[in-house]
């Protein structure tokens, strides 16, 4: 399994053409006014890029536990900076999940479905803003029962196409059959 450092030192997987892996400290002064007379790219130009040792130190407290914004204070470096790399490193986590976790010789399988929601539960997201990715959402999740890997899961929907899948994502990463 990818370490922190393992991840930020593999630097040729990154992106690094956007403005995401950038610090996003300024001074009093130095601060780019994006929604003016600059650009997006002009603002990209003047901030300071996330050097590996800063990566990992944002990586490592987030794999802690410790919130977006804990994170944000210790470090130094704003959210939105954070959440951009935090989605930029799921990426390469994806890519290699897909890549290493295959024919795996499990035996047993647990899946499972675990409800959570995004910005609002259900009922309470406005009928102009449904269908937009706010309200339920179900995890789907597979696990070895034996050595307890995960080799896959799903967000999405609690229905037949998500479960469908869901299981062919699984049944695709073992070399046989499971109960």
């Amino acid at each position: 399994m990818p370490t922190a450092d393992s991840i930020v030192a593999s630097g040729n997987q990154l992106p690094h053409n956007s403005c995401s892996l950038r610090v996003g400290v300024w001074g009093a002064t130095a601060r780019p006014d994006v929604y003016g007379s600059h650009s997006a790219s002009d603002a990209c130009a003047t901030m300071n890029r996330l050097d590996n040792a800063r990566r990992t130190q944002i990586l490592a407290a987030l794999c802690e536990g410790a919130s977006v914004n804990a994170t944000a204070r210790q470090t130094g470096v704003s959210k939105v900076t954070i959440l951009k790399l935090l989605a930029e490193i799921g990426e390469v986590c994806l890519t290699y999940q897909r890549a290493t976790l295959v024919n795996l010789p499990c035996k047993r399988a647990q899946c499972d479905e675990v409800w959570s929601f995004v910005g609002a539960k259900e009922r309470n997201v406005p009928r102009d803003e449904r269908g937009r990715g706010r309200g339920d959402t179900w995890i789907w999740v597979g696990t070895c029962a034996d050595t307890k890997v995960v080799p896959c899961f799903h967000v999405g929907a609690r229905d037949a196409d998500a479960a469908a899948y869901f299981m062919e994502d699984l049944a695709a990463r073992l070399a046989n059959r499971v109960s």
